[in-house]
């Protein structure tokens, strides 16, 4: 698919999508990345307007931000302030749409142009490495505690296991449908949760051999997160009533048959959603857009299922983050 001049919405739902083949367009747009504290949501720093922000990746006392023309920029995350700029790829709209960090190799994986993944040492900006392992990567999602990342391939509908000290795959997975989202579990290091529009898929990455998986619910999930130090993950699920965020607890039932599978449903408004859990191990963060250009961030308390924060933003959604330090950092277009 060749699109060119799209407007910001079209772009936005061929990137929701998950086309990975755009290939040109003419044409700029502006972003503000936001820093906001939680659960309160209260504004504490911001910057912008940048030209072509795609996504951002919080790091010790930094933001990055990455952009469509191949920039990477370094901002102070109390600040906000730009501190560096460095050029790291070619210019492309279906890229730069996913980065992540590793604490292991200090490095920043970021989604490049042309279906490759680059290696970025931090806090430098240097070049590691640009590498390729599968035709259209997607998602990432990086162990802090083992040397592996794991990559979605859009156009296979597999999973990947990198060994992030050769960037070379050591295993595959194949899925029954393709992933919409992927994380990892906060207490678990050899846990997945795949969110498809078919339903949800745990995988376990224990041991030698297979990559094991298998369908726990037959819901279609458009975003997942973990919370930290739990096995506790919180989505964003469609049903026909609309959107909700939901709560998973366990994934099979136990001798005492407690609950299991999504649960504690609360609608939210809007599409086009992000989520992010929070440091506090109570709250999850959801990012919607509403239209008329406003976006609506949400805090959710998964233990008391509610909805006890709303801060509305101009733009669409384009990515949002916790920072180390339980900031939220939320970008935004117009």
């Amino acid at each position: 698919m060749v699109t060119r001049n799209p407007t910001v919405p079209t772009l936005l739902l061929a990137l929701a999508a998950g086309c990975t083949d755009l290939t040109e367009y003419d044409g700029t747009y502006s972003a503000g990345v936001y820093v906001i504290s939680g659960p309160d949501l209260t504004i504490s720093a911001s910057a912008g307007p940048i030209r072509n922000a795609r996504s951002v990746c919080p790091i010790a006392g930094h933001v990055w931000v990455a952009t469509t023309d191949g920039r990477l920029l370094d901002y102070d995350s109390t600040t906000m302030e730009l501190t560096a700029t460095w050029l790291v790829g070619a210019a492309s709209p279906s890229a730069y749409s996913e980065m992540v960090f590793s604490p292991m190799e200090n490095s920043v994986y970021l989604i490049g142009p042309f279906g490759t993944i680059l290696e970025i040492g931090f806090p430098d900006g240097q070049m590691e490495d640009d590498f390729s392992v599968c035709e259209a990567p997607t998602l990432m999602v990086v162990d802090d505690d083992r040397p592996y990342m794991y990559v979605s391939d859009a156009a296979t509908d597999r999973l990947l296991e990198i060994r992030i000290e050769t960037n070379h795959q050591s295993r595959m997975c194949q899925l029954a449908s393709p992933p919409v989202c992927l994380c990892n579990s906060g207490n678990r290091v050899d846990t997945l949760v795949a969110g498809t529009l078919e339903g949800s898929e745990l995988l376990s990455t224990i041991g030698p051999g297979i990559i094991r998986h298998w369908r726990f619910d037959e819901s279609a999930i458009l975003e997942v997160t973990g919370i930290p130090d739990d096995s506790i993950y919180c989505a964003v699920r469609r049903s026909s009533g609309g959107d909700e965020v939901v709560t998973l607890r366990a994934f099979l039932p136990d001798s005492m048959g407690s609950t299991f599978g999504w649960t504690g449903a609360v609608p939210i408004a809007g599409d086009l959603h992000f989520i992010c859990s929070g440091t506090d191990m109570v709250h999850a963060y959801v990012l919607s857009y509403l239209g008329g250009s406003v976006s609506r961030l949400v805090s959710y308390d998964h233990e008391n299922y509610l909805i006890d924060g709303t801060l509305d933003l101009q733009g669409y959604p384009m990515d949002l983050e916790m920072t180390p330090g339980g900031n939220l950092v939320v970008l935004t277009i117009e």
